[in-house]
Formats: C-alpha cells, sequence, structure tokens
C-alpha cells in the first residue's frame, strides 16, 4: 500500500518457499482495518479471523524508532538490536561499553530504564475521512490545508479527552493519513512509557560482518534485543496478548505474516516528483551524509572513547546511507522511469476519457509538476535551516524545541504547529528531561560540520550564514557555542520547558 504520514500499523504477508535455496515471497501489504480475508482464504486457504487480527494486531508495538511485539504475558518485547542501542549507549560509560559488551538484566530489579523509549499499542481505529472532507470542502488549496490540520488537531484532542473516562484507560490519538490523503483515521494507542533493557548481545555477534554484511546477510546475525514495558504502578505490564516463540521456525511452504509499522511507501509519486529525488534530493544527502560519515570514522580513531560514542550515530548514518544509494540506483535505472512514465500516461488517458471525472480532477500532474520547480528552489534554504542540516547538534535541537515550545503553547490547540499540539506535549517533555548522555565533542563535531556544508552550499553572502559566520569559523562558533551551553542538564531543560517564555528570558 501507499502513504503519507505517520506510519500505519501493517500486515505484510509472505509465502516463504523454503524447500529451495533462495526464499521467494508472494507478498501483499495491509492494514488491520482492510485486511482482505476473503481473498487470503481463496489464494492460500487460510481462515485469518478477526479474533486471531485482533490478537497479532494488540501483540504488536511501535516504539520510538522501531517495530517489536510482546512474547510474553509479563511485558517482555522482542525487537532488533539496533532498537536498543540508543538505551545502550544511555547507560554506557567509558569503563563499560554496553554497546560493545552486551547486557543482561538477570532479576526485574537490574533491568535498565530507558530513557526516551516508548511502546506503542494499536487499540482501535476511526475512519474521519468524510469529515475531514466534510471540512475542506470549497475552499482554496491554501486554506484547505491550514483547515485540514485544524480539523486533524481538533479530532485528536476530542479523541483523547474522551478517552480519559473509557474503562481501558486514556489513549494517545493520532491521525494518519493513507494514500496521500484519500483516507484519514485516527489511530488510538495505548502508551507505556517506561520501557526498560532486559538483554542484548555484544555489537559483535548482533551486527556480524559489520556494515558491509548489513541488509545483505541478516540471517547470520544475533540481531535481537529484549525489553521490557511497565505500567504506571511501576510493574511489569500485563500482556495476556502475545506472540510465542516457535524455536524451529517457519517450515517449507507455510504461510508467514509479519505485523509492524513500516516506513512510509512512495508508489503513488508521480514521475515529477521521482526526477526530483533522482536530480536533487538523494544526490545531495547523499554527498553530505558520506562525508559525515568519514569524519566519524576519523573521530573514532582518536582514541577508545571517541570510538564509543560515536559508535551509535556512526550505525545509523549507515543504514540511512545504504537505503537511500540503493533508492538512487533503482532510479538511475531508466527502466524504472520509463514504466512509471507509461503508467502515467495511461491512468491520464483513463481520466480524459471520463468527462465528468476529468471535470472533477483537473490535471493534478501538472500542478504537481510546477510544485517540483518551486521545490527545487526551496530546497537549499529549507534543508539547512528549517530542517536543520546547517545546525547539526544536540543542543540546537533542544535549543529549538524549547524556544518554539514557549512561543506556541499559550496559543490555542489548533492555532499550533503540528508538532506541538497537546497530543505531542507528553512526548517532547519526556525527551527534554530524560537523562540521555551528551557528548560535546561529538556535538562540536556534527555542528561544525553543518556550519561548514551550510556555507558552501547556501554561499558566504546568504544572510545566515553571513549572521553566523562573519566573524567566527565554524569551529570556532561551534566550540563557543557547544562549551557555553548549560542545555546538557536535563533538570535545566525541565524547569525551561515547564517555565516557558518567562523562564526563557531570565536565562
Amino acid at each position: 500500500m501507499c502513504r503519507s504520514g505517520r506510519p500505519a500499523l501493517l500486515l505484510p504477508v509472505s509465502l516463504l518457499l523454503l524447500a529451495s535455496a533462495p526464499a521467494f515471497g508472494d507478498a501483499g501489504m495491509w492494514t488491520f482495518h482492510d485486511f482482505p480475508q476473503d481473498l487470503v482464504k481463496r489464494q492460500y486457504g487460510a481462515d485469518i479471523s478477526s479474533a486471531w487480527l485482533d490478537r497479532v494486531r494488540s501483540a504488536t508495538l511501535r516504539l520510538s524508532n522501531c517495530t517489536a511485539s510482546f512474547v510474553s504475558p509479563a511485558g517482555l518485547i522482542l525487537t532488533n538490536h539496533h532498537c536498543a542501542e540508543g538505551c545502550l549507549d544511555e547507560h554506557s560509560t567509558s569503563e563499560q561499553n554496553l554497546l560493545r559488551g552486551g547486557f543482561l538484566a538477570r532479576s526485574r530489579e537490574q533491568e535498565l530504564k530507558c530513557g526516551t523509549q516508548i511502546a506503542d499499542v494499536l487499540m482501535s481505529v476511526e475512519n474521519v475521512t468524510d469529515r475531514v472532507a466534510a471540512a475542506i470542502r470549497g475552499l482554496d488549496d491554501r486554506a484547505a490545508n491550514d483547515t485540514r490540520k485544524k480539523t486533524l488537531t481538533q479530532l485528536e484532542q476530542a479523541c483523547e479527552q474522551e478517552s480519559q473516562h473509557a474503562r481501558s484507560g486514556p489513549l494517545k490519538c493520532e491521525s494518519v493519513d493513507l494514500y496521500q490523503g484519500g483516507q484519514y483515521w485516527l489511530y488510538k494507542y495505548h502508551r507505556y512509557d517506561d520501557v526498560r533493557l532486559v538483554f542484548a548481545p555484544e555489537r559483535g555477534i548482533a551486527a556480524f560482518g559489520g556494515d558491509p554484511d548489513n541488509f545483505q546477510f541478516p540471517r547470520w546475525c544475533l540481531d535481537m534485543a529484549l525489553l521490557r514495558a511497565y505500567g504506571p504502578n511501576g510493574k511489569p505490564a500485563a500482556t495476556p496478548n502475545f506472540l510465542a516463540l516457535r524455536p524451529e521456525g517457519p517450515q517449507a511452504g507455510e504461510l508467514v505474516f509479519v505485523s509492524g509499522h513500516p516506513g512510509t511507501t512512495e508508489r503513488l509519486l508521480t514521475v515529477a516528483q521521482l526526477e526530483t529525488l533522482r536530480t536533487v534530493e538523494l544526490p545531495r544527502w547523499l554527498l553530505r551524509a558520506a562525508e559525515l560519515r568519514g569524519r566519524f570514522i576519523e573521530f573514532a580513531k582518536t582514541g577508545l572513547e571517541a570510538d564509543r560514542i560515536v559508535e551509535d550515530p556512526l550505525n545509523g548514518l549507515e543504514n540511512s546511507i545504504k537505503v537511500r544509494r540503493k533508492q538512487l540506483d533503482a532510479l538511475l535505472d531508466e527502466r524504472l522511469l520509463n514504466a512509471k512514465r507509461d503508467e502515467e500516461a495511461a491512468l491520464r488517458a483513463r481520466v480524459a476519457a471520463d468527462p465528468q471525472l476529468a471535470a472533477a480532477t483537473g490535471d493534478p500532474w501538472t500542478d504537481i509538476a510546477k510544485a517540483q520547480l518551486r521545490e527545487r528552489e526551496l530546497y537549499l534554504p529549507y534543508t539547512f535551516l528549517e530542517a536543520g542540516a546547517g545546525f547539526n547538534s544536540r543542543l540546537f535541537s533542544y535549543a529549538r524545541t524549547l524556544v518554539r515550545g514557549a512561543a506556541e503553547r499559550p496559543k490555542p490547540n489548533t492555532e499550533r504547529l503540528r508538532e506541538y499540539r497537546d497530543a505531542a506535549l507528553a512526548r517532547i517533555a519526556q525527551r527534554l528531561s530524560a537523562p540521555v548522555p551528551l557528548y560535546p565533542a561529538l556535538d562540536k563535531l556534527t555542528l561544525s560540520f553543518a556550519l561548514e556544508r551550510m556555507r558552501e552550499w547556501l554561499g558566504p553572502d546568504d544572510p545566515i550564514v553571513r549572521s553566523l559566520l562573519a566573524k567566527d569559523s565554524p569551529d570556532m562558533l561551534a566550540t563557543r557555542l557547544v562549551d557555553g551551553s548549560q542545555l546538557a542538564d536535563p533538570k535545566l531543560r525541565q524547569r525551561l520547558w515547564d517555565g516557558g517564555a518567562a523562564a526563557l528570558e531570565a536565562a
């Protein structure tokens, strides 16, 4: 399926033919609320009941950065190793590198709380497409965009307020748009914000082969970690719906479903959008990322402690580079673009052949192509300023969150930036107050690199670049800002968040 916005909870299926050398998949991907039970029964002979779907859905978790599953009735969670790397790094020191050496809690008292981790379980969904469509009907594009955001915020707020009195307890309600705005849903989650580390193997076996083997031979790795969800009473969560482990694995020809929260697909992008990805976005991103990876690798060579603190961000960056490099390889293959051009031409012809549909649809392909030209003009300043590529620093991220939060929170909920709506505030506060380590040397490296690239791409005469670097070099400015900041202190960040604009002015 294709979607934009937040990842939905999906159920891909693969028919594994394990008797032959490779494993082939007869794949499909569906949301739980639109699962084709009759089709699956007809094609695979499997009778998938609604009760089975509900059990799998409630056993599937969305972590802050990954998918996971409950695997015991006492809140035990199974996920990939890299999903726990942040928690391992949070509890590591120069004397004890948990990322390298692994971790095992031999009792529940020894389990380590992961400061910024959450675990969300999808409890129910609600189709709100008609309400969104009614709210924006007859509006021009700009007004429709503003009204759509306000409407979704209102729906989320009403959903969370209503859940305060529900027997199941408070829910986190998030709007999800599917098929590039063709449908809008409210996804209603039960959130565990106390998640603790139980076990993670040494990284040498969890990621055997390092980056060269990553995505190539994952079956030869012990790529897993165990976490545990705790309730507000400080006790392990009661999770009667869990996925039991089967050590022997799937059998030849057995039907296998994978439940999770995958990233956004881009199957409905137009040719103009794909061409922007191919010629503008992916090449420039890869150029910056490859150089930053080189900086990380050289930084790691300066000592054992430097090697430890850069390992987690380096792993994540190498993952991202590998994904985007293959995306670019695919887009550089003219066969793919030609196939998309043929598909688009056929669809446009079908629309044109139906006068009523053509009148209602207009010419979105031309509109999108014009928008892509404008996006290309805005790409560099947006990337370096708003998207933060020119200010790659944990301290900067904290500072901007505090400043924007102080400006947005006094506004009515529907008038705020969506990132600061009521439904998002608890998560922001958790991240700000979490006692995660911040490494000044690494923050200086990333900030200096970001400032260098911003000066290079925007040019030395850009007003922002000139205001920042007229007197200081990127290294000098990064050093002065990082050394002069007190935002590494989570207690200070919490006080500034709670105090709002007045606290920031006083600071």
